[in-house]
């Protein structure tokens, strides 16, 4: 998509860690997308509702986790997850979201691979400094599966 607004400029997106905690536009996208989550009407859309409040602290090491947004995943399945991501810890993925922006504060490296279009600009700009979104849409041929 063209640059609408300050989702989609990457010009804007901030260089450090430091400048990702105290970002604006990153800060209300991750505000308005906990509000999606926390009062959607459906229940189970976007994962368990007590996954919030989630972990605010890496484990093996690492630092604090800015938490507006938690991955959609039970409490136990998180706490697994956070177990073996270290400092030095570098991470691929298929399809990114809350999980990314979470987790990839706990490693040195993040790489995910986003088939929404869409969906990827936005996460290309929200993500913290040390992750890399790529956006690869599917091919029409298997559209169908998706």
């Amino acid at each position: 998509p063209e640059i609408v607004n300050d989702v989609y400029d990457m010009s804007k997106r901030p260089k450090t860690m430091k400048d990702w905690l105290t970002d604006e536009i990153s800060s209300k996208w991750k505000h308005d997308r906990r509000m999606d989550i926390l009062t959607v009407p459906e229940a189970d859309k976007f994962g368990p509702p007590d996954s919030y409040p989630c972990k605010a602290q890496c484990t093996n090491g690492g630092g604090s986790i800015e938490t507006t947004l938690c991955p959609m995943m039970f409490p136990p399945e998180q706490k697994t997850l956070l177990k073996y991501l270290k400092p030095t810890t570098r991470v691929f993925e298929w399809g990114s979201g809350a999980s990314t922006i979470y987790y990839s504060q706990c490693v040195k490296s993040w790489t995910s691979i986003e088939h929404d279009v869409g969906w990827c600009k936005q996460m290309q700009r929200m993500v913290p400094p040390n992750t890399n979104v790529r956006c690869v849409p599917i091919e029409k041929e298997f559209e169908v599966s998706f």
